[in-house]
């Protein structure tokens, strides 16, 4: 993160500085600033709060078009009343609709809540006429003018194997998806259904999700993984002790964090990636 050396050194700050405001050790710092380490997302919080900037100016990130305005054009409202119904100044929001700055995690959920959408859609530069292109509604019915392949409705992401080592699922049913889903996720992808409330808003009760199987994740990722003998989605994070933090999206919910005892013992396991949400009864 050279950013953070460029950030703390502007600001007059040495790395024992950062360190003892933010309760870590000055070897954390170094480590972060080198580039062998990443900060947990707490710690990037701290550290944006500390440097006087945003955690996207932290982790160098360039923001990226959205269809902000489109959704705002569609429900008929303006930049002030959406940057209220959401907690911030219209400057911000306007900042954000034009692509200026990147949307912070929460103020996504937040948006994707207000327009009544997936956070898929505010994101995604395709157009409403894109086959498979749904809103988070109460009863979606897509329409796919493309050809479409089946994929499974899982039970659960845990299989068996067969003799050729594929993956044997417990399948519910299978569902049409278009093929540009195939062509983008992989032959490999099943769907599940969600259940609980720990990933609202960005996940709902019963909303869709397609899985893409396997172990593979970074920081961020929303994954699907065993615990105790069941399935949970959480995003995960590379905590500072070698570790994992499983975070829930929603605020009521507690953040699990899991020491590298707790994983030798416990034994978790990531079974795939949420790759889309597809919203609710398909």
């Amino acid at each position: 993160m050279l950013t953070l050396r460029k950030l703390r050194l502007s600001r007059g700050l040495s790395q024992k500085e950062v360190a003892d405001a933010i309760g870590v050790s000055q070897n954390a710092v170094s480590q972060w600033e080198s580039g062998n380490r990443t900060p947990t997302l707490d710690l990037i919080i701290q550290l944006a709060d500390l440097l006087k900037c945003t955690t996207d100016d932290l982790l160098d990130k360039q923001a990226e078009p959205n269809n902000l305005l489109k959704l705002r054009k569609k429900k008929g409202v303006t930049q002030k009343e959406v940057a209220e119904a959401i907690g911030i100044t219209p400057v911000q929001y306007g900042y954000m609709e034009s692509g200026k700055r990147n949307i912070t995690p929460k103020n996504l959920m937040l948006l994707a809540t207000y327009f009544n959408v997936t956070t898929d859609k505010i994101l995604s530069i395709e157009d409403d006429e894109n086959p498979g292109w749904l809103e988070i509604q109460e009863k979606p019915v897509p329409v796919f003018t493309e050809s479409v392949f089946m994929v499974p409705l899982v039970a659960t992401l845990r299989c068996g194997y067969d003799a050729a080592g594929k993956r044997i699922y417990d399948v519910l049913k299978e569902i049409e998806l278009p093929t540009s889903y195939r062509t983008r996720y992989g032959e490999d992808i099943v769907l599940i259904k969600a259940i609980g409330e720990s990933m609202l808003p960005s996940i709902r009760p019963r909303d869709m999700l397609i899985c893409k199987p396997g172990d593979a994740w970074e920081d961020g990722t929303v994954v699907v993984i065993n615990l105790d003998d069941s399935d949970t989605i959480k995003r995960i994070y590379r905590a500072e002790d070698g570790g994992i933090d499983l975070i829930p999206d929603n605020p009521d919910f507690k953040i699990k964090h899991m020491s590298p005892d707790d994983i030798q013992d416990l034994n978790p396991h990531v079974l795939g990636r949420i790759v889309r949400n597809m919203g609710q009864d398909m």
